[in-house]
C-alpha cells in the first residue's frame, strides 16, 4: 500500500505535525533530522543537534540502551521497539521508543509514556490488594479463562485440593489422589462439575453440593457456586467458589438419627384422648415445661401447652392425625410462665382398628439449635453476600453496578430501609449512590447532594476517629444533625471507607425504628465497607486511565483519537433525533511565524489559550478537539445553518479582539474556519471533516480571519 498523496507531497509537515519526538540519524549516528516534538522532548533545539553526532550531543545517553539499539538496528536493520526508564536529569521519564531502518541510517520515534506506567502500576496495586482479600477468605476461590486454564486460587483453594486445582475440570487427581463424587458419592463425570457446566453452558451454578474423597478415603463436603465472567459481552472465563459443609452435613445427618430415634422413644411424651385432654406426660415434661407432672393431667393441651400464634398450625396438625397419618416438625409451644420456645414435634395417631382413640406427642426443645441455624444462615449470607460482590468487583468496571451490588448485599445480612454511598472529596461530601428512598422526599434531597463536612458531625466523628458510628436513636444523640427531609431516620448506623488509613467516603444505614441498630451490625459491615473502597479506588484509576487516552495533554481538549470517538456518538444522537449538526475545522492564522519568531514554548502558551477560550464559550452538548498541530475540530448540534454563522462569529472574535500578553508584548491571533452541515454532507464524520477542511482551504486562499460554509461554496453550488 502505497502512503497517502499528501504524505508524500509534505512529508516534512506531518513529522512536525505528529505529538511523537521524531529524528533521523545516519549510519555513524549523526543526527539528519530532529522535528519540533523532539525539540520539546530532549530540550534541544535542532539548529544544536543537526549534522552532529547523537551522543555528542546527548552525552548523558552514551553507552545507554539507546546506543546499544540504535547501532544494533543499524548493523541488523531490523526494525525494534522496546520501553525503558531514563534517570538522567532533565530527562526522568519512561519512554516508548521505536526504531525503523533506513537506506542510510534509522529513524527514531520517542513518547513520554510515564502517566501509563504509572497509572498501570497503580492498577496492578489494586489487583494486589484483591488477591491479597481473596487470599483471607476462608473459602477456596478460583478462576479459569475460557479455555479452562487456572488464572488463580488463593491458599484456601490450595488447601483444599492438595495443591493440584489447576485439575478441577478433571473427575480426579492421579497425583494427590482425590475424587470429585455427587451425594450418592458416585464419581461425577468431568461435564457434571460446576466449573465445567459454566464454561460450556455460560450459565452460573449455585449451592452444587459435591463431596471430594481424599487420598486417605476421608470424604469432606463441598458447597460450589460457579458465575461465567464477561467483560462487556465478550465471555472471559469463570470464577468458583469452594465452601466446606462437612460439619454441616454432619450435624444434619445427626438431627436425622435424633428425629427417627424420637419417633420410637422421645424426650417429652405426652398421651391426649380424642377430646384434647392430657392423660399421661412423661418426667421430662415437667423439665421442658415448667409444670409439675399431676397437675397436669387431664387438662386440655391446647390452653396448657399451646400459644395463640400457633394455632393455625394445629388444625392442619389436627387433620392430618384424624386421616390416620403422622406428623412432625416445628411448631410454637409455651411454659407455664408464657414464654414461647420452638420445639420439633411428632404427633402419632393412636388407633384401634377405624377409630382414632387418641394421638402421642413426642416432643423436644430445639431453640439452641434454630438459634445456631439462625447464626449460621446469617455466616452464610454474609460470605455469599461478600462473594457476590466480589465477583462483582472482578467482572466489571462499571462503577455504579459495583456500588448497587454492595448496598443490594448489605440488605441481605443487615437489614434495614434505606442506604447510602458517600464520598469524601477535601472538606466536601457528595452522595455517589442510594437507594431505599424512593417512598419519600429523601431520595430527592439526596440525589446529587454535594455537601461540607462540617455540616454533619456524624460524618466528621467518623473521620476523625477513623471508626464505624451507631447511633440506636437519633433523637437522643447529639451528633445527630437531622431536618425536616430526614427527620423520619430513628436510628443509624455508618462506617467509613478507608483506603492508606484515610477516610475516602461513607457507608450509612437508615432505619425508622427506633434502637434497630446496635454494635453487633459493625462486623457484618466492615467486610462491605472494604470492598466499597475498593470499588472508589478501582473507579478513580479507571477514570484517570481513560482521561488520559482520550485527552490531548497540552491544551486538555480531546485529542484526534477521543475526538473521533466522542463526535461519532454525538452525531449518531443528532441523526436518530434527525437534529442539525455541523463540524468546524479551524486553525490559526500565520501560526508558524509566531512559533519562529517567539519558540515553541509560546507557541504551546497561544495553542492552550485560544483552546481554553474557545471551550469557554461551548455549551456542555459540544465537542471540542485538537485535529493535529494548530488545526482544531469544533462539533455543534441543534443550530440550523442559518444561526451558524453568528455563534462562530462571536467565537472567532472571542480570539481576535482579545490579545495574549507575552510578557510586555500584546500578540494578536485570528483564526480560520471552514464549516460544514449535515445538510451539505450528511451525518457522516469522514465526509464532514472533508468539506470543512475544502472550506477552511478556500478561506486560506482568500484572506483568512472568517468563516466560511461548505455550502457556500460555488463548486459546491455547482454539483448541487
Amino acid at each position: 500500500m502505497s502512503p497517502p498523496i499528501e504524505f508524500a507531497e509534505q512529508p516534512q509537515k506531518i513529522l512536525e505535525s505528529i505529538s511523537d519526538a521524531f529524528f533521523s540519524l545516519d549510519d555513524h549516528l549523526v543526527v539528519t533530522y530532529f522535528n519540533q516534538a523532539a525539540e520539546r522532548m530532549l530540550h534541544r533545539n535542532r539548529r544544536e543537534v543537526l549534522g552532529k553526532p547523537l551522543f555528542e550531543v546527548f552525552p548523558e545517553a552514551k553507552g545507554s540502551i539507546f546506543e546499544e539499539k540504535y547501532r544494533y538496528a543499524i548493523q541488523s536493520k531490523q526494525s525494534l521497539s522496546f520501553e525503558t526508564y531514563f534517570n538522567q536529569p532533565p530527562y526522568e521519564n519512561w519512554y516508548q521508543v521505536r526504531v525503523y531502518p533506513q537506506s542510510k541510517g534509522i529513524s527514531v520515534y520517542f513518547q513520554v509514556i510515564t502517566e501509563q506506567v504509572k497509572a498501570k502500576q497503580a492498577f496492578q496495586k489494586a489487583q494486589q490488594r484483591m488477591e491479597t482479600i481473596l487470599h483471607t477468605l476462608s473459602e477456596g476461590i478460583v478462576m479459569v479463562n475460557h479455555a479452562g486454564e487456572m488464572i488463580f486460587s488463593n491458599r484456601a483453594a490450595e488447601q483444599i485440593f492438595d495443591h493440584h486445582q489447576d485439575q478441577l475440570l478433571q473427575s480426579s487427581c492421579e497425583h494427590c489422589r482425590w475424587i470429585q463424587v455427587d451425594n450418592f458419592l458416585t464419581p461425577l463425570t468431568p461435564e457434571q462439575l460446576p466449573l465445567s457446566i459454566v464454561l460450556n453452558q455460560k450459565q452460573a451454578v449455585e449451592n452444587f453440593e459435591q463431596g471430594l474423597i481424599d487420598s486417605n478415603g476421608k470424604l469432606h463436603w463441598l458447597s460450589v457456586t460457579a458465575i461465567p465472567l464477561i467483560e462487556g459481552e465478550v465471555f472471559s472465563g469463570a470464577i468458583a467458589s469452594f465452601r466446606d459443609i462437612t460439619d454441616q452435613k454432619e450435624r444434619e445427618k445427626q438431627i436425622r438419627f435424633q428425629a427417627d430415634l424420637l419417633d420410637h422413644i422421645g424426650q417429652a411424651a405426652i398421651a391426649v384422648d380424642q377430646n384434647g385432654n392430657i392423660t399421661y406426660a412423661n418426667q421430662y415434661c415437667e423439665q421442658l415445661f415448667g409444670y409439675p407432672i399431676e397437675s397436669i393431667r387431664g387438662k386440655p393441651i391446647l390452653e396448657t401447652f399451646i400459644p395463640l400464634s400457633s394455632l393455625p398450625a394445629i388444625e392442619h396438625i389436627r387433620a392430618t392425625v384424624r386421616r390416620g397419618d403422622l406428623w412432625s416438625g416445628e411448631v410454637t409451644l409455651k411454659r407455664k410462665n408464657g414464654a414461647d420456645f420452638t420445639a420439633y414435634c411428632t404427633v402419632t395417631p393412636i388407633r384401634d382398628l377405624e377409630q382414632n382413640l387418641g394421638f402421642v406427642v413426642i416432643a423436644f426443645d430445639i431453640t439452641e439449635r434454630k438459634w445456631a441455624e439462625e447464626t449460621e444462615r446469617q455466616l452464610r449470607a454474609l460470605s455469599d453476600a461478600l462473594r457476590d460482590t466480589a465477583a462483582a468487583l472482578n467482572s466489571t468496571l462499571n462503577f455504579r453496578e459495583v456500588l448497587e451490588r454492595i448496598l443490594l448485599n448489605v440488605g441481605k445480612v443487615v437489614p434495614h430501609e434505606s442506604a447510602n454511598i458517600m464520598l469524601l472529596d477535601g472538606e466536601w461530601v457528595e452522595v455517589l449512590f442510594h437507594q431505599g428512598y424512593l417512598s419519600n422526599q429523601t431520595g430527592e434531597y439526596l440525589e446529587g447532594l454535594r455537601f461540607k463536612l462540617i455540616e454533619f458531625p456524624t460524618l466528621q466523628k467518623m473521620v476523625e476517629s477513623l471508626l464505624p458510628l451507631v447511633i440506636p436513636d437519633t433523637e437522643k444523640s447529639s451528633l445527630w444533625r437531622g431536618n425536616s427531609t430526614m427527620g423520619w431516620i430513628k436510628s443509624y448506623a455508618g462506617m467509613p471507607l478507608l483506603s492508606r488509613g484515610q477516610v475516602i467516603g461513607f457507608l450509612n444505614l437508615d432505619s425508622a425504628v427506633p434502637g434497630f441498630f446496635n454494635e453487633e451490625v459493625v462486623f457484618r459491615l466492615q467486610a462491605f465497607a472494604d470492598q466499597a473502597a475498593l470499588a472508589v479506588q478501582n473507579a478513580r484509576l479507571y477514570e484517570e486511565v481513560q482521561s488520559l487516552s482520550v485527552t490531548d495533554p497540552l491544551t486538555g481538549v480531546y485529542n484526534r483519537r477521543g475526538l473521533f470517538q466522542k463526535c461519532n456518538e454525538v452525531i449518531e444522537q443528532n441523526r436518530r433525533a434527525n437534529t442539525p449538526v455541523a463540524v468546524v475545522v479551524f486553525d490559526l492564522d500565520n501560526f508558524k511565524d509566531f512559533n519562529d519568531s517567539y519558540g515553541h514554548s509560546i507557541g504551546d502558551h497561544i495553542l492552550s489559550t485560544v483552546a481554553r477560550r474557545i471551550a469557554n464559550r461551548l455549551r456542555a452538548s459540544d465537542v471540542l478537539g485538537r485535529y493535529g498541530g494548530d488545526e482544531f475540530v469544533l462539533l455543534l448540534s441543534g443550530i440550523s445553518d442559518a444561526g451558524l454563522r453568528p455563534v462562530l462569529d462571536r467565537l472567532r472574535q472571542s480570539i481576535s479582539l482579545e490579545p495574549i500578553n507575552i510578557g510586555n508584548e500584546l500578540l494578536f491571533i485570528t483564526i480560520s474556519m471552514g464549516i460544514s452541515t449535515n445538510t451539505t454532507s450528511g451525518y457522516d464524520l469522514t465526509n464532514l471533516l472533508r468539506h470543512a477542511d475544502h472550506a477552511l482551504y478556500r478561506v486560506k486562499k482568500t484572506g483568512r480571519n472568517r468563516a466560511l460554509l461548505y455550502g457556500d461554496l460555488s463548486d459546491y453550488a455547482q454539483t448541487a
